[in-house]
């Protein structure tokens, strides 16, 4: 492949007039000047001819006096041998304790679970966003920064409490930031946000944007180390994992722990445990639990559901609160304010995962994941009454440590419980089911 010399993409979004077009100017070292164009997400024109700097340049001015604008481009500068290294390994070399015994059943899920990851990614933005093995997560107009996905928040928080018509302009500049494949037809605009969980659904997308961006450069970053006794990779997450064999008692234990607690009539009730993965948490992490557990006492073991492309998140990091936006807006999951949400049944937390609660055969098929965890309750707020925006207040500003509501109260149907205080909780197993 020809070496370049310069790089740039343009944009030009304006739903307005049913714009969502690309242009991109590459100049190589040899001077061969290729030029790119169409519509977000086709593969578009290709123009090649021979050139110099000037003829770049005169390419882009030409383009920014029709509308169009820059996209911030990052550069990846990870070295080619050390990015063919990949996801996966660093995933193996930092969750197993042992990276020398290689683990089959191991190899498999982290395996699967980087590549769920990217193909989530592909899928959610049709195909304008990628993740290639190093991680780098790429669009067509350039390499996702965690600058432009902040900015991309602001405009998300901005347009969500205004009418259909007057987000335009937002959308517009929205779309730049993180691109996705619209309709060709006019009017795609006023219905990109259609649906209850519209914004929910780009707010999950940008945490997972965001989550990959910082996996990736944090990978990145231990694969520089020219120190090969200081084991770089296991910076990268706070937990180890173990696979545990069908007859050890920790794994029959869980398995009928997740039949005990089913509510039969949820869909995802069908499901059976296929694989237990024992969580080891790092030794401050682990601390911080113990204290809280002295401290505020009243310990659960209670179920998380979680989406197969965050479960690597989790590992690195940890459980963490996303912040509602300040708004009123109630979002399917956080019925009851910002927290992690826990569940005493396996199908509850299980059916959220992919919205198989009710729904039979909805989301079938694939795997799904459970975490199983040690809970810090404390004194727990318990609200009996229908759903009052200002239920997380009260429970915050007093002197409560969670949140309980039990099933058949305050609106709900099964049991829900709330912490928002991650060092109260401790990720004991992750639970794979079929």
């Amino acid at each position: 492949m020809t070496e370049l010399l310069r790089d740039q993409t343009l944009v030009q979004v304006n739903s307005g007039s049913n714009n969502n077009k690309f242009y991109r100017v590459t100049l190589a070292v040899d001077g061969t000047l290729t030029k790119r164009w169409g519509r977000v997400g086709a593969v578009g024109q290709t123009k090649v001819e021979q050139g110099n700097e000037y003829a770049f340049e005169s390419a882009i001015r030409a383009k920014l006096g029709r509308g169009y604008s820059a996209v911030e481009a990052v550069a990846d500068t990870t070295p080619a041998a050390r990015s063919n290294v990949g996801l996966a390994s660093a995933a193996r070399q930092g969750l197993v304790a042992d990276a020398a015994a290689r683990d089959t059943v191991l190899d498999a899920l982290i395996d699967r679970l980087v590549a769920v990851n990217a193909h989530s990614i592909v899928e959610q933005s049709g195909g304008l966003i990628t993740v290639d093995t190093s991680g780098v997560v790429k669009t067509a107009l350039g390499i996702v920064s965690i600058r432009s996905l902040a900015e991309a928040v602001v405009l998300l928080d901005e347009m969500e409490p205004l009418a259909a018509t007057a987000r335009g302009p937002l959308l517009d500049r929205y779309l730049r930031l993180v691109p996705q494949k619209v309709p060709a037809r006019a009017g795609w605009a006023e219905r990109f946000f259609d649906g209850d969980r519209a914004f929910q659904k780009q707010r999950d997308f940008l945490d997972q944007l965001r989550e990959s961006v910082d996996w990736a450069a944090r990978a990145r970053r231990v694969q520089g180390s020219d120190d090969a006794s200081s084991e770089p990779q296991a910076d990268i997450f706070r937990m180890k994992i173990a696979a545990l064999a069908p007859t050890d008692r920790d794994f029959k234990r869980v398995a009928k722990l997740f039949e005990a607690t089913k509510n039969r009539q949820h869909a995802a009730s069908a499901r059976k445990v296929v694989r237990v993965y024992k969580i080891t948490d790092r030794a401050d992490a682990a601390k911080a639990y113990r204290a809280a557990r002295t401290k505020l006492g009243n310990e659960r073991e209670l179920w998380h559901g979680t989406r197969a492309m965050n479960v690597l998140s989790v590992l690195a990091k940890g459980y963490y609160v996303p912040p509602t936006s300040g708004t009123t807006v109630v979002t399917n999951g956080r019925m009851f304010g910002d927290g992690v949400y826990f569940s005493e049944q396996s199908s509850k937390s299980l059916g959220y995962v992919d919205g198989e609660m009710y729904a039979r055969g909805a989301g079938r098929g694939a795997s799904k994941f459970l975490l199983l965890n040690g809970v810090v309750m404390g004194a727990s707020y318990r609200p009996r009454i229908g759903w009052d925006v200002g239920e997380h207040r009260t429970a915050r500003n007093g002197s409560y440590d969670s949140t309980d509501v039990a099933g058949g109260s305050a609106g709900v149907r099964n049991h829900e419980a709330i912490v928002w205080n991650t060092e109260q909780i401790q990720p004991r197993f992750l639970v794979e089911v079929e």
